[in-house]
Protein backbone atom coordinates (compact mmCIF):
# COMPACT_ATOMS: atom_id res chain seq x y z
CA UNK A 1 0.00 0.00 0.00
CA UNK A 2 2.99 2.39 0.96
CA UNK A 3 4.38 1.80 -2.48
CA UNK A 4 1.15 2.82 -4.27
CA UNK A 5 1.26 6.15 -2.02
CA UNK A 6 4.74 6.63 -2.82
CA UNK A 7 4.13 6.36 -6.97
CA UNK A 8 1.10 8.53 -6.87
CA UNK A 9 2.92 11.33 -5.18
CA UNK A 10 6.19 10.55 -6.56
CA UNK A 11 5.03 10.39 -10.48
CA UNK A 12 3.84 14.24 -10.52
CA UNK A 13 6.90 15.10 -8.64
CA UNK A 14 9.36 13.61 -10.68
CA UNK A 15 7.52 14.01 -14.54
CA UNK A 16 5.97 17.22 -14.00
CA UNK A 17 6.67 19.96 -11.17
CA UNK A 18 10.12 20.96 -11.93
CA UNK A 19 9.12 21.75 -15.83
CA UNK A 20 6.54 23.71 -15.00
CA UNK A 21 8.60 25.62 -12.80
CA UNK A 22 11.00 25.93 -15.34
CA UNK A 23 8.35 26.85 -18.09
CA UNK A 24 7.58 30.23 -15.74
CA UNK A 25 11.14 30.41 -15.69
CA UNK A 26 11.67 30.23 -19.57
CA UNK A 27 7.96 32.02 -20.23
CA UNK A 28 6.91 33.80 -17.21
CA UNK A 29 3.97 35.87 -18.59
CA UNK A 30 0.46 33.63 -18.41
CA UNK A 31 -0.22 35.02 -22.28
CA UNK A 32 3.32 33.59 -23.79
CA UNK A 33 1.67 29.97 -23.19
CA UNK A 34 -1.84 28.71 -22.99
CA UNK A 35 -2.40 25.74 -20.39
CA UNK A 36 -2.23 23.06 -22.76
CA UNK A 37 1.39 24.26 -24.14
CA UNK A 38 2.59 24.75 -20.57
CA UNK A 39 1.75 21.30 -19.57
CA UNK A 40 3.36 19.36 -22.35
CA UNK A 41 6.14 21.83 -22.16
CA UNK A 42 6.40 20.95 -18.46
CA UNK A 43 6.30 17.08 -18.80
CA UNK A 44 9.37 17.69 -21.73
CA UNK A 45 11.05 19.72 -19.75
CA UNK A 46 11.34 17.28 -16.90
CA UNK A 47 12.05 14.16 -18.75
CA UNK A 48 15.10 15.78 -20.26
CA UNK A 49 16.05 17.50 -17.29
CA UNK A 50 16.44 15.13 -14.85
CA UNK A 51 18.05 12.26 -16.34
CA UNK A 52 20.56 14.95 -17.42
CA UNK A 53 20.92 16.35 -13.92
CA UNK A 54 20.95 13.25 -12.73
CA UNK A 55 23.74 11.95 -14.82
CA UNK A 56 25.40 15.07 -14.44
CA UNK A 57 25.52 14.51 -10.51
CA UNK A 58 26.59 11.46 -10.45
CA UNK A 59 29.64 11.52 -13.02
CA UNK A 60 31.06 14.83 -12.61
CA UNK A 61 30.28 15.48 -8.81
CA UNK A 62 30.75 11.81 -7.76
CA UNK A 63 27.15 12.01 -5.86
CA UNK A 64 25.78 8.76 -6.08
CA UNK A 65 22.25 7.88 -7.18
CA UNK A 66 20.28 7.10 -4.40
CA UNK A 67 16.30 8.12 -3.60
CA UNK A 68 16.82 11.13 -1.46
CA UNK A 69 19.96 12.48 -3.71
CA UNK A 70 17.57 12.34 -6.85
CA UNK A 71 14.69 13.59 -4.76
CA UNK A 72 16.59 16.86 -3.58
CA UNK A 73 17.77 17.37 -7.55
CA UNK A 74 13.95 17.38 -8.39
CA UNK A 75 12.75 19.74 -5.68
CA UNK A 76 16.16 21.84 -6.68
CA UNK A 77 15.45 22.38 -10.17
CA UNK A 78 11.58 22.84 -8.96
CA UNK A 79 13.03 25.67 -6.59
CA UNK A 80 15.40 27.27 -9.47
CA UNK A 81 12.91 27.30 -11.59
CA UNK A 82 10.15 29.03 -8.99
CA UNK A 83 13.11 31.58 -8.43
CA UNK A 84 14.01 33.05 -12.03
CA UNK A 85 10.21 33.39 -12.69
CA UNK A 86 9.90 35.38 -9.65
CA UNK A 87 12.77 37.32 -10.86
CA UNK A 88 11.83 37.82 -14.56
CA UNK A 89 8.37 38.41 -13.15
Amino acid sequence: MLSIIQAIIGLPLVLFIPGYALSYAVFPKKKDLDLMERIALSFGLSFALIPLVVFFMNKFLKIPITVYSSFSIVIALAIIGVIVWKKRK
